[in-house]
């Protein structure tokens, strides 16, 4: 190459030359890009996919509250009910993620682990337990109706593998492995419980206990990113897992002041469910 070639093509920022293979090459200056080959480094994919993480999460999952209410007196009706519904929690999530320097599929960081952090609270859940009537010589008719809430409180964290499989300058698609837990605490919130007879009408006002669930699961789903804005989308499977609360025994009245009471068991089970969020990497 002529030496005012070379002096025209250093004041461009680009050099054009021929390796012994016969191979063309470009370089081109302020380290804005390389070609090699097949080969592409750009300020874009050479960008580092590390760092801190803060942003928010959502979770839609199925939820059961059981309750069974009992009085041991002959001519009761024993009442059970379960009302399956979908919840809805969202809070903050924090973290970091490491990608390691290994390529693939043209990806240059293609590989790497995730830890966050989440701390939320979700929409009240809450049900109407069936009718129930004793018909007896001391209480022709005794009627019981009941009415319970409680609101999800819930935090946790999960540790993913993440894997990069499509790269097109700021923009990044890849798929989310990995497990997590969660620790739900279900507060009791204000809770009526309503006995009347025939010639009485009382009404009590009472607080159930406080539920907790320890849930583990493992998750899949995928994650996008462009430029330092990340989404993400995962399944969670928790209804393989079976995880519920423990059955709580609440004895809302003692009726004539006796040792029979009335009393109303309370569960609460969690089933899989979907996770979704965005986060800014700092």
């Amino acid at each position: 190459m002529a030496l005012s070639q070379l002096l025209q093509a250093s004041q461009s920022h680009e050099i054009n030359f021929s390796s012994t293979d016969g191979t063309s090459n470009t370089y081109q200056g302020n380290n804005a890009q390389y070609n090699a080959s097949s080969k592409t480094l750009t300020k874009e994919n050479t960008r580092d996919k590390s760092g801190f993480f803060l942003g928010i999460e959502g979770n839609l999952e199925g939820v059961s509250l059981l309750q069974r209410s009992s009085y041991p007196l002959d001519g009761f009706n024993n009442v059970s009910k379960e009302t399956n519904s979908l919840s809805f929690d969202g809070g903050l999530k924090i973290g970091y993620q490491h990608y390691f320097h290994k390529e693939a599929l043209g990806v240059r960081q293609a590989y790497g682990l995730s830890f966050g952090v989440y701390v939320g609270a979700g929409i009240p859940i809450n049900q109407d337990l069936a009718i129930s009537t004793i018909s007896d010589a001391d209480n022709p008719i005794i009627i019981y109706t009941e009415k319970s809430e409680f609101l999800p409180i819930k935090t946790g964290f999960d540790l993913n593998f993440l894997w990069d499989f499509l790269e097109r300058v700021e923009h990044t698609l890849g798929l989310t492995a990995g497990i997590g837990y969660r620790f739900s605490y279900y507060l009791s919130m204000k809770n009526k419980d309503n006995f009347s007879t025939s010639t009485d009408a009382r009404i009590f006002d009472k607080k159930f206990d406080n539920l907790m669930i320890h849930n583990f699961y493992p998750q899949i789903g995928l994650h996008y990113y462009f430029g330092n804005h990340q989404f993400e989308l995962n399944y969670r499977f928790g209804g393989l897992l079976a995880y519920g609360s423990k059955i709580v025994k609440n004895y809302p009245t003692n009726l004539g002041g006796g040792e029979e009471k009335f009393k109303t068991t309370t569960q609460i089970l969690e089933t899989s469910y979907l996770s979704f969020g965005y986060s800014y990497r700092f």
